[in-house]
């Protein structure tokens, strides 16, 4: 609808709480909040409904807080709506969050808790966006006002709380969650490798040619010893490695190329590439921008295959993991084995993980291991393989890929 339209509207039905309510909405769909705020102020005196009326405060609020000039009104104006309609939670988590903005602690913390006692969060939410999250926006508000009160404890355990609740899809929110999980020790966006040595109990089905003969692994999860186990110890194969990190220190590739696998490893660290060039590493490495490469001109050029052994990818955002894995090139060339890190754990989004399944999955790659993590609440990486190109007599003991989360040492070793 058009200005005009909506002005034709509001002439002829000046005393209808809808049109004006509409006409607010429209003004303030336009920026222009001083003269929305008139309309939703006329609306809220013109209503018998209940909710419209309530709704309409809250926009008020919203107005008035855009012009940044009258903060004692925006507070009366969120305390009118409480008094209205006590039992929706919307000016609650609203008047939590201006408190929270003038590092008002206790108040904030006071509204986010009452609300959460009192309200009734099956009343159907309002016709238009207020700044209301959800239920779970109140525990957040708490989760904060906890932490700067000096209630540590309990702030942890709404941070974990709020972590795991699968209600949360604001993208915004749930980062700010995960920063403060990661800041507060809850998470951890690192974890050290977990060695192989020959003193290693591995579970049957990972004892694959060869494995007596070795000293040690180098991989974070053991990822190499997880491709081993699926070629069953192959000697000589290839590999990409995208994001390759430390020449040895959690390196997936490094017990391959001393195996006589050859292969070609991307990074874009300066760092990294130092010290790949410093080390005994064989095999080549490129610092590139992984987005950036053409991969099939690559494979040709330093593999000259079309079937790839093993593939990784490990970027460090889930983001720039899914970019890369759409410039693979899938229809020219198959990898037997792929690791990909989705870090499902600290994603935001939360749909990095299901956008990669299915996209491998569309191009005939099975789940052999899924939600690999190190620990019991980090999953971070799924393993596949291309069924032309293993031999699924042996990949199929291998299969576990039903679990939210599969702890490594839970998967592979005795």
């Amino acid at each position: 609808m058009t200005l005009k339209e909506q002005v034709y509207n509001y002439i002829n039905n000046p005393l209808d709480p809808g049109t004006n309510f509409n006409t607010g909405l429209y003004y303030e769909s336009i920026g222009q909040t001083a003269a929305a705020l008139s309309y939703f102020l006329r609306c809220a005196e013109l209503t018998d409904d209940k909710d419209l009326e309530y709704e309409s405060l809250l926009k008020t609020y919203r107005c008035v807080a855009k012009q940044t000039r009258r903060p004692v009104w925006e507070k009366e104006q969120l305390m009118i709506a409480i008094t209205h309609y006590p039992e929706r939670p919307e000016a609650y988590f609203l008047l939590s969050q201006w408190h929270s903005a003038r590092e008002e602690w206790t108040e904030a913390n006071y509204f986010a808790t009452v609300a959460q006692k009192i309200c009734d969060f099956t009343l159907p939410g309002l016709g238009s966006d207020v700044g209301y999250v959800g239920h779970w926006g109140l525990k957040f508000q708490e989760a904060f006002a906890c932490w700067y009160r000096g209630l540590r404890q309990h702030s942890l355990d709404l941070w974990k709380e709020l972590y795991n609740d699968p209600q949360i899809m604001n993208s915004q929110y749930f980062q700010i969650i995960i920063n403060n999980c990661v800041n507060f020790g809850i998470l951890q966006n690192f974890h050290d490798p977990i060695i192989y040595n020959d003193q290693t109990k591995l579970k049957p089905e990972f004892n694959f040619k060869g494995i007596k003969k070795i000293k040690e692994n180098y991989a974070q999860v053991f990822q190499d010893i997880f491709v081993l186990a699926c070629l069953d110890g192959k000697k000589d194969g290839t590999y990409i490695e995208i994001g390759a990190g430390d020449p040895k220190i959690g390196n997936n590739t490094l017990l391959l190329e001393q195996l006589g696998w050859n292969g070609f490893s991307i990074d874009t660290s300066e760092k990294f590439t130092k010290k790949w060039n410093e080390s005994d590493r064989k095999n080549l490495m490129i610092q590139q921008d992984a987005i950036n490469l053409d991969y099939l001109k690559l494979i040709n050029e330093h593999l000259k295959t079309d079937n790839v052994d093993y593939l990784q990818i490990d970027l460090d955002e889930s983001i720039s993991s899914f970019e890369v894995l759409k410039k693979i090139p899938f229809y020219d060339v198959q990898f037997a084995v792929i690791t990909y890190e989705h870090d499902h754990y600290i994603d935001a989004s939360r749909k990095g993980r299901q956008k990669s399944r299915d996209l491998l999955e569309s191009h005939g790659y099975v789940l052999v291991a899924g939600n690999i993590s190190p620990d019991d609440k980090s999953p971070f990486e799924d393993w596949w393989v291309h069924p032309n190109l293993v031999d699924m007599g042996i990949v199929n003991d291998l299969v576990n890929n039903t679990k939210n989360i599969l702890n490594i040492k839970d998967y592979i070793l005795q």
